[in-house]
């Protein structure tokens, strides 16, 4: 049977990093502060949290196995880490389920964003939030040619994110703003809300991480926007 894969290619750089706020349900949600996108990534980290198999592999009275088999490992979720480099605090109230802080009357600031509160002990939990990832492709024919045989960007879609803020160092070099969590399947994801979901197919209900080929990456403004709005996609 004949391949009907649009190619094989490398892949390199994450370029965009999309963050849509999740309701009760954990559906998408299309408010005014339900969105934010960011270029300033410095790293994402993926690592599976696996269920393992038994094994089984008994053994007669002289101490010999019998035999040896074992079940599939399960990967449950996967656990992710995020830092970057430039401080969106709209993006990290987003991310956190922080406070935002609002400038002082008679400040530079007046009635606008200045800060962000971390999440304490009695913080009211929201409800996670979906990430989409764009990253650049490389091909051995270099990065000219039509999208439909040289795609120039992968997509890669986390339906539901956890995340909490992690570790923060304070030295004499460039500050990464950091998160930690886990990201796990919802069938509530389906196409999200942007309007440029692309595969045929909607986001599988029992699947943590998808990805495909895209031939666009979002817009990208500072602090929040409005999924589907045309802003950010």
């Amino acid at each position: 049977m004949a391949s009907n894969n649009v190619t094989c290619i490398a892949e390199r750089s994450a370029c965009v990093l999309r963050a849509t706020r999740l309701g009760s349900d954990c559906t998408p949600l299309t408010g005014s502060t339900d969105g934010a996108l960011t270029t300033a990534i410095a790293t994402i980290n993926l690592s599976p949290d696996v269920e393992e198999g038994t094994r089984y592999e008994p053994k007669d009275a002289c101490g010999r196995i019998l035999y040896s088999a074992s079940d599939p490992d399960i990967v449950k979720r996967y656990n992710i880490t995020i830092d970057l480099h430039m401080v969106d605090f709209e993006l990290y109230e987003l991310l956190t389920d922080g406070s935002l802080l609002m400038g002082k009357t008679g400040t530079d600031w007046e009635n606008k964003v200045v800060g962000v509160s971390a999440p304490g002990a009695t913080t009211t939990q929201g409800y996670g939030v979906g990430l989409e990832i764009w990253t650049k492709t490389a091909s051995n024919t270099g990065v000219c040619g039509p999208a439909d045989t040289n795609p120039p960007y992968i997509r890669h879609v986390l339906p539901r994110v956890l995340l909490r803020p992690a570790d923060r160092t304070f030295e004499g070099a460039p500050a990464t703003n950091s998160f930690a969590g886990t990201a796990e399947a919802n069938l509530s994801w389906d196409e999200g809300p942007w309007g440029d979901w692309v595969p045929e197919e909607p986001m599988p209900a029992d699947s943590p991480w998808v990805r495909f080929y895209d031939s666009l990456v979002p817009t990208v403004e500072c602090g929040f926007v409005t999924p589907g709005s045309g802003s950010g996609s």
